[in-house]
């Protein structure tokens, strides 16, 4: 009959070790088996009750006992040697002769039952060792990162999904912190140096803001000239309803029809205004008006990496990128 387990001392503590029946020695008996004990183990359904034998236990006795008579015909329970012989009494207790035949089929709802009733018996298991860690940090026993480490796989069902939710939040809070370091401001850290303020009301200022916001940034640093026909027709037609330049509000949150209409008409009056502004100049008024919008131009690009008084180096902007790309 098998043995009663043994706890492992040292690191591994409380894992249990099932010893070879046939390792005592015994009347008679001139070889005892040698085969040293192992850790792991695994359940072995026995009759209508579950008991717990080693794996390796199992190979060790199934290697000697199980002999393959013939081919296509099934284990013979024949085998043994020196250390294990054939008539020996211990081969016949129950839960030794359990360990030479195979589990019997259960229906889906032991099945069922069956998992139910270990997944029980791992949360409580589970939960007592997050208490027991708890208890242990709490008293300066391990520190935190040992305790960071521990808990990890700890956390099942309610635990889970709220270690997940914090996780969740701390990424996000982290590429947060990241964006606002980026374009951060040095006269007021708090405040939104690219905050998005659509024109409302037709001027020349709102011209040339529309003209930044609304051109790919490659095709505004080439811009020299903002009145020209092209690239009054060029955002107009990103502006129309019948582009798909930008998606609709409801698809991915770039902008709504609405505004879209409304920003048309912002930009079209301010197209009037600015024609009949550039007809009235002479070329030194042009030349200055050249000037301011270059002067805009480049402070808009700017501004996409920190500004001009921006501290941030430009690896920063990759970093950021790659996190929005990044996996989850």
């Amino acid at each position: 009959m098998l043995e009663e387990p043994a706890e492992r001392g040292g690191a591994d503590k409380g894992k249990l070790m099932y010893a070879c029946p046939f390792s005592e020695a015994r009347d008679g008996v001139i070889y005892i088996c040698k085969w040293p004990p192992h850790a792991d183990r695994r359940s072995v359904l026995i009759l209508e009750f579950i008991s717990f034998a080693d794996e390796q236990l199992q190979n060790h006795l199934r290697g000697i006992r199980l002999l393959d008579i013939g081919e296509g015909q099934t284990n013979s329970e024949t085998g043994h040697n020196s250390y294990h012989r054939e008539h020996d009494p211990l081969w016949d207790p129950p839960d030794v002769t359990a360990l030479f035949r195979p589990r019997p089929k259960l229906s889906k709802e032991e099945r069922d039952l069956g998992r139910k009733e270990y997944h029980k018996q791992y949360y409580r298991k589970s939960k007592a060792e997050r208490e027991r860690l708890k208890v242990s940090l709490d008293n300066g026993e391990i520190t935190r990162r040992e305790y960071d480490d521990a808990i990890a796989k700890c956390n099942l069902g309610w635990y889970k999904t709220r270690s997940d939710a914090k996780e969740a939040f701390n990424e996000l809070w982290t590429t947060r912190e990241h964006m606002r370091n980026a374009h951060r401001l040095g006269e007021d850290p708090s405040k939104n140096p690219l905050a998005l303020e659509w024109p409302t009301v037709p001027s020349e200022e709102a011209y040339l803001e529309m003209i930044c916001q609304m051109s790919d940034v490659v095709d505004l640093a080439r811009t020299d000239d903002p009145t020209t026909p092209e690239v009054q027709i060029h955002i107009k037609a990103r502006l129309s309803q019948d582009n798909d330049f930008l998606p609709p509000f409801e698809e991915c949150g770039w902008i709504s029809p609405d505004t879209k209409q409304s920003l048309a008409q912002v930009f079209n009056s301010s197209c009037d205004l600015i024609d009949a502004k550039v007809n009235s100049m002479n070329r030194q008024a042009m030349r200055r008006f050249l000037l301011t919008w270059e002067d805009k131009r480049n402070q808009f690009i700017l501004a996409q990496a920190g500004g001009f008084d921006g501290s941030t180096p430009a690896f920063a902007f990759r970093m950021l990128l790659a996190e929005a790309y990044r996996e989850v």
